[in-house]
């Protein structure tokens, strides 16, 4: 028999012939060692993924399951369904951040990922590193807060507006917050909403730092993965992303610029660019340079 969701069904009330279950094969070498003598079951939900089963045992010194004891069990069903269903939601939502967590590891500049409360959730490696080493951003009580009072102010009161558009409440985009800096270009802050799974309403926000005294550098191993590029290949093309000129590369590699050239046409062949400006502007809006490791410009 099927039993239909929140419904239990009992083994002594619902089977055919439940005074033949002590002489089966089932009852003598399963039921009879774990002691059960009666059951009681029920699927408590069916919802997505989710399959919930619960069943209730007796042992032989229990009586059988009655109507009135299936009732019972019948009214519980409404709170087991909400507590699975509350812990079910916190699952998927928690799956949601570490797979963001896990996603922010992975990126050269700083990232904070802040929860509905604005306390920060999850910070990667360099915004570690970068609220450890700087004066001008640090977190106190899991918020953060700049240094200077006016930045820190606008800086939360967009974190909050990012984390109420991350529930669908207003269309704030992406937002911008400038840290001054004496003597040098200010740290930008980029603040962003995001949605950890369709139809939560708990928000959340991101922030993304950029600090121009700092750069992503890149690898010519990744470079050369990406596009099918020879080693040499790939630290040319690396060497161009970072300002150097074809004679400056061949002065540095004591090589002829004549063949630096013949690389650099088999580098645009296979990048499907025909000019350096576009070889650059392709490389950096690649994986190797938002996934590459962080390097001092000094």
């Amino acid at each position: 028999m099927t039993s239909p969701v929140a419904h239990f069904y009992a083994s002594n009330l619902d089977i055919a012939h439940p005074e033949q279950v002590p002489h089966s094969r089932f009852y003598r070498e399963w039921l009879s060692p774990q002691g059960v003598e009666y059951a009681a079951g029920a699927i408590v939900l069916r919802e997505g993924a989710w399959f919930t089963q619960m069943i209730v045992q007796r042992s032989p010194v229990q009586p059988g399951f009655s109507r009135d004891d299936l009732d019972t069990l019948d009214r519980l069903m409404p709170h087991m369904q909400r507590a699975i269903q509350m812990r079910a939601r916190f699952t998927e939502l928690q799956f949601g951040q570490d797979f963001l967590a896990g996603g922010l590891d992975l990126l050269a500049m700083p990232a904070l990922f802040f929860d509905e409360h604005s306390r920060a959730a999850h910070m990667n490696s360099r915004a570690r590193t970068l609220l450890a080493d700087s004066k001008l951003l640090k977190l106190e009580q899991g918020h953060l807060v700049a240094s200077d009072v006016d930045a820190s102010r606008k800086l939360n009161f967009e974190i909050g507006n990012a984390i109420q558009a991350s529930r669908g409440s207003t269309t704030t985009l992406n937002e911008v917050v400038l840290l001054p800096r004496p003597g040098r270009l200010p740290l930008m802050l980029m603040v962003a909403p995001v949605r950890i799974a369709a139809g939560q309403t708990h928000g959340a926000a991101l922030v993304f730092v950029f600090d121009p005294d700092y750069a992503p550098s890149l690898t010519p191993d990744r470079v050369r993965k990406l596009f099918g590029l020879t080693d040499a290949e790939a630290r040319l093309a690396v060497g161009l992303c970072s300002g150097r000129t074809l004679d400056d590369i061949a002065h540095e590699r004591t090589i002829s610029p004549h063949t630096l050239k013949t690389q650099l046409k088999s580098i645009f062949a296979k990048t499907g660019t025909n000019r350096q400006t576009e070889l650059v502007s392709l490389l950096l809006a690649s994986p190797a340079y938002f996934l590459a490791e962080r390097t001092t410009t000094d």
